[in-house]
């Protein structure tokens, strides 16, 4: 396929996500959250693929194009669902519709892979941009609505990190802002401006998160602590790369948000360990452990993007730590992190064949 024209290509693009959606159609529309498939596997292909000297020459261009047929296939989903009018399904839940934030971070997410790692399709980086844009635009109008009641309702009903995806679908504009967008005023404010909207954002979604775990009673680490929560230093992620990639903001201003990030990785995956064990515990290793969600992928993009931040950072500021020992840490995260990212996106996989295959075998009638 790689040695086709590139019109050729994208006709033999179009047909294999066709495919590909046909062949998942016995399991009804994609899932909300299902970008976030996309953008774990796009950061991992922009960033930690990168720094595999060995590996990158060989997939990063077969892994795009294949990465371009997945999302594809869930574009092709979510088209059909609006063509017979229940985009509601995704729309309207007020907490559950926050997903549709990876929507907006996977066609951005896409786009940057494209324009970088596809030469000859290039100019398919601006449609799929414009795409993301128009779904953000859509997407805070979305949670807009849903904010305030989800303030009123944070006192009874535990909010999930999905709320933090209004975070990470504004600084995916702003990244795709850096690239496409011609340098000069115009590009300086639209980048203030939206890694600002993104941090106003991460703030309301974090209180409304803290609020909804001090105030709810009863709740469980075992069953309430959700899967999207890892997204509360992922959001500070994406807007430490958006700031390492535009100078918008002193270099220092970064640091403190790498440090903040760090802090806060150790502290959410330190409860998802403690949440580890209560689940071992309750259900075992088959139920509790090895099982498959979609919101799993979360955790790949928001590793893929420290480290995706870690680089960037370093080749950008490395000189203006205010610490200094954080430099030190970076190259360990720089010189390990790509293959840890590898490792969970390769678990992350296996779980979903595991899943998939499992459901093969169920009968149609208990399915």
């Amino acid at each position: 396929m790689i040695a086709l024209s590139p019109g050729v290509q994208l006709v033999a693009l179009g047909a294999s996500a066709l495919l590909l959606h046909r062949a998942l159609g016995s399991r009804g529309v994609a899932p909300t959250s299902a970008g976030a498939v996309v953008m774990a596997i796009g950061i991992f292909i922009a960033a930690a693929l990168q720094q595999m000297p060995i590996l990158a020459p060989l997939i990063t261009k077969p892994l795009s194009i294949a990465l371009l047929i997945i999302w594809a296939s869930i574009a092709v989903s979510y088209a059909v669902s609006a063509l017979r009018g229940m985009l509601y399904v995704h729309s309207r839940p007020v907490i559950a519709r926050f997903a549709i934030g990876t929507w907006v971070a996977a066609t951005a997410v896409l786009a940057r892979d494209v324009l970088w790692e596809i030469q000859e399709w290039r100019l398919l980086a601006i449609p799929l941009a414009i795409l993301a844009f128009a779904l953000w635009l859509w997407f805070l109008g979305l949670a807009a609505r849903a904010l305030p009641r989800i303030a009123s309702m944070s006192s009874q009903t535990i909010v999930p990190g999905v709320v933090l995806l209004a975070t990470v679908s504004t600084q995916s504009i702003a990244l795709i802002a850096v690239d496409l967008l011609p340098s000069g005023s115009i590009q300086f404010w639209a980048m203030a401006g939206l890694i600002g909207a993104g941090v106003i954002f991460y703030a309301i979604g974090f209180a409304l998160i803290l609020r909804s775990h001090l105030r709810v009673a009863g709740w469980t680490l075992s069953e309430d602590w959700d899967n999207t929560n890892c997204i509360l230093h992922g959001a500070m992620s994406i807007t430490g790369l958006a700031l390492a990639s535009y100078p918008v903001a002193p270099p220092i201003l970064t640091w403190i948000v790498w440090y903040y990030v760090l802090a806060m990785l150790l502290v959410v995956e330190s409860v998802e360990v403690l949440r580890l064990i209560s689940r071992l515990r309750k259900h075992g290793m088959g139920q509790g452990v090895l099982t498959y969600h979609v919101s799993q992928w979360a955790r790949n993009f928001t590793f893929g993007m420290f480290y995706a931040f870690t680089l960037q950072l370093l080749k950008t500021g490395g000189a203006t730590d205010p610490i200094e020992w954080g430099s030190e840490i970076g190259s360990v995260i720089l010189a390990y992190g790509s293959w840890i990212v590898l490792l969970f996106l390769l678990i992350e996989v296996a779980l979903y064949c595991k899943s998939h295959l499992h459901e093969e075998r169920i009968p149609a009638t208990n399915a």
